[in-house]
């Protein structure tokens, strides 16, 4: 980003962690306009913004809620697998919100969770996570919303039809890929809005 803006950037896009979104706004200093997509973490509990109706300053974007989705994410597994009565939750420390989501909704419904961290990042294989996740007795998976689940579901969705466990999904590429159901948001969606308020900084408005 600082690159970009010594280059003469007059709009910075960010989308990921809340890391890349810290690492715009200190190059942007105040000066060049952002336009986020937080999907993984809440921009004003970690003072990026000051409130969802009036970020301020130099910033907007779109925040999904994801907590809210993973704990709903469990309602509807408790639905579809009503004899299920242990859940592993997938995930890392950059999704730990949703994970602390989810297994709250779990123990709303009686259910009991094991926590799995995720090891398949590129290069690595998503099997020792199934075979944690089979050991502990678990009898579906709810995943997280993450770059990291979408860019492995290949073999995430092969290697769970291979152990015969459903998968609990956030997008439905999931689904198309071989898991049970998905519920969250269309990120082809979230990126059009963001075009949008890119579009409307060009004309004049000023981001916050």
């Amino acid at each position: 980003f600082a690159e970009a803006v010594r280059r003469g950037a007059t709009l910075l896009f960010v989308s990921g962690h809340d890391i890349a979104l810290l690492s715009a706004k200190v190059a942007s200093a105040g000066r060049v306009p952002i336009v986020f997509i937080a999907m993984d973490f809440d921009p004003v509990r970690l003072g990026h913004v000051a409130s969802i109706t009036h970020p301020g300053a130099n910033i907007t974007g779109i925040f999904v809620r994801q907590p809210e989705l993973a704990a709903k994410r469990v309602e509807f597994a408790h639905q579809a697998l009503s004899q299920a009565r242990r859940l592993a939750l997938w995930g890392t420390p950059n999704y730990r919100e949703q994970v602390d989501a989810a297994a709250g909704a779990a123990r709303t419904l009686g259910l009991e969770t094991v926590y799995v961290e995720m090891n398949g990042n590129p290069g690595q294989s998503y099997l020792p996570d199934f075979k944690i996740t089979t050991d502990r007795g678990a009898a579906a998976i709810v995943l997280p919303a993450s770059g990291q689940v979408r860019a492995g579901r290949a073999e995430i969705c092969k290697l769970a039809l291979s152990h015969r466990i459903p998968l609990i999904a956030a997008e439905r590429e999931l689904v198309e890929a071989g898991a049970l159901l998905s519920y969250g948001v269309r990120l082809d969606d979230a990126y059009r809005e963001a075009a949008n308020y890119i579009d409307r900084i060009a004309r004049g408005e000023r981001a916050g």
